[in-house]
Order: C-alpha cells, then structure tokens, then sequence
C-alpha cells in the first residue's frame, strides 16, 4: 500500500508533540496494512463527501486528532490531520460508524 502525504498534513504532524506524532505514526502504520475496501468498512472509519463530489475517510490519530484521507486504487493520501472538536463543528455529513 502507498501512502502520500500532502504539505498540509506533514506541517500539522510536524506542528504536534512527540507523542502525538508517535501515535499518528502508529495509527498511519495500521493503515498501511490495510486494504483500502477493509478501511471503507472499518468501524474506526467516517466517511464524507466534499462540496467537490471526493470522497474523504476520517480515521482516529489519537484520541483528540484525526487523519483525513483520500484513497485513489491502492494510494492512500493523507490530506490533513484536525483536531476531533473541529471536525465535529464542520457542516460535514459524516456516516455514524465512529
């Protein structure tokens, strides 16, 4: 599995405490072994779609972050890291799985 990450999510990883960017680190490691059809039906997924039609995956970092990914075959990109309290005050419709 492939995993790319955009300028703004390796800012936000830089920006965390060593043991935030651990635990992302741990949490991005589980992805990576994860086929992308088992991470659209993981119970640690959300999955939304943008005003542009894309559809994006939120997956737990640690318990106050979390990773917005896209998945396009087998590349998983992680478009961001925001933290859960913002997310949640986004006009998002997220799935209830989380």
């Amino acid at each position: 599995m492939v995993l790319v990450l955009e300028r703004r999510a390796e800012i936000a990883i830089r920006s965390l405490s060593q043991q935030e960017q651990e635990q992302v680190g741990q949490a991005l490691d589980e992805i990576g072994v994860i086929a992308p059809d088992e991470l659209c039906q993981s119970s640690k997924v959300q999955k939304f779609r943008a005003g542009s039609g894309e559809t994006f995956y939120v997956y737990p970092g640690t318990p106050s972050l979390r990773l917005i990914l896209s998945i396009n075959g087998d590349k998983y990109t992680l478009e961001d890291v925001i933290d859960r309290d913002k997310l949640s005050r986004l006009p998002l419709n997220l799935d209830s799985k989380v």
